[in-house]
């Protein structure tokens, strides 16, 4: 049986974990007088949850845009835009998930590129964790499907895959287009268990139409 890729549960755990808290709208901005969450307010709170629940980030940045725009004052101002990947990496089994974002930054000396990059990360961890300003109760149902459960879900499946190859020997073109269907479906699943199993049986039915057409 295909196991379930472990980075999925990992994320939800740390999506549950951080439910128990949020993250609030603590830092203030003195200029425009709003209030609203850092970057240093997400990684705080994240990353022990990420340790905990087995998760490493590793960021790539792509080739940030840049372009100046003269100040009032005669100064130079610096905008940056940059479309930054994170990949979470569960560290059991090397699953992975890659969040896509984009950060824009503003700095008048030389910390544009790094406040964009600081934007991107932000914000993939916030959307992608769905963090609340605010503690809020989530259901958790730890366990799922059990074990049997889940193996008589794909038990049910592989039978009516099964069925399905009974019902297109009509010819043996056929009987091969159902077959391609099924083997990517198998493949979808990363079933590879299930695809041999199948495969004897389209190989059965093959043989069973070739000797019709013999008799005939």
């Amino acid at each position: 049986m295909s196991e379930t890729k472990k980075i999925y549960k990992a994320m939800q755990g740390v999506m549950k974990d951080v439910c128990e808290t949020g993250i609030g709208k603590n830092s203030k901005n003195k200029d425009q007088g709003y209030n609203f969450r850092g970057i240093e307010d997400a990684m705080n709170a994240l990353a022990p949850l990420l340790v905990k629940h087995g998760i490493v980030c590793v960021p790539r940045h792509g080739e940030p845009k840049r372009f100046d725009r003269l100040t009032k004052s005669g100064g130079t101002l610096s905008f940056v835009n940059t479309v930054s990947q994170f990949d979470l990496i569960q560290v059991d089994d090397g699953s992975m998930v890659t969040v896509t974002t984009n950060g824009e930054g503003m700095d008048s000396s030389d910390k544009a590129t790094n406040k964009a990059m600081s934007m991107a990360f932000k914000y993939a961890l916030f959307q992608t964790f769905v963090v609340p300003t605010m503690a809020v109760e989530a259901d958790w149902d730890d366990g799922g499907l059990s074990e049997a459960e889940l193996e008589a879900e794909r038990e049910q499946w592989i039978s009516s895959l099964e069925n399905k190859l009974k019902c297109y020997t009509a010819s043996i073109e056929v009987l091969k287009q159902a077959w391609a269907d099924i083997k990517r479906q198998c493949e979808d699943r990363s079933d590879r268990d299930a695809a041999e199993r199948l495969l004897k049986v389209y190989r059965r039915l093959a043989n069973e139409i070739a000797d019709r057409q013999e008799q005939k």
